[in-house]
């Protein structure tokens, strides 16, 4: 099973996130000889990316985009990696939050 990676940004329009970049990695399957699934033109999955180190993403990603990962222990791998080094964790983003606003008393508790 093959995969074909296709990188897709987004515009970050809230000023507060000024510096960030963002988007998806739309992920598409690929039939091989002898498959029963027929691609039909949407994405298979997407994994997200939020980061502020641009020089650094637009590196990675002029690596990775329109690539073809080989099975799904590589498309795994990738989500993996996406998650430790290009999105942005929840804590992280509380913490860029409170900076930015004084008094913030939002909290993660449910």
């Amino acid at each position: 099973m093959k995969y074909f990676l296709s990188f897709v940004e987004e515009c970050v329009m809230n000023p507060d996130y000024a510096g960030f970049v963002a988007g998806r990695i739309e992920v598409y399957y690929q039939p091989e000889k002898g498959d029963t699934c027929i691609p039909c033109g949407y994405s298979d999955d997407e994994i997200p990316w939020l980061t502020k180190d641009q020089d650094g993403f637009y590196v990675f990603r002029e690596m990775m985009d329109l690539a073809t990962l080989n099975g799904p222990e590589a498309l795994a791998a990738l989500k993996t990696y996406m998650a430790k080094h290009w999105q942005v964790s929840l804590d992280d983003m509380q913490k860029f939050v409170k900076e930015k606003i004084d008094g913030d008393t939002r909290t993660t508790d449910t």
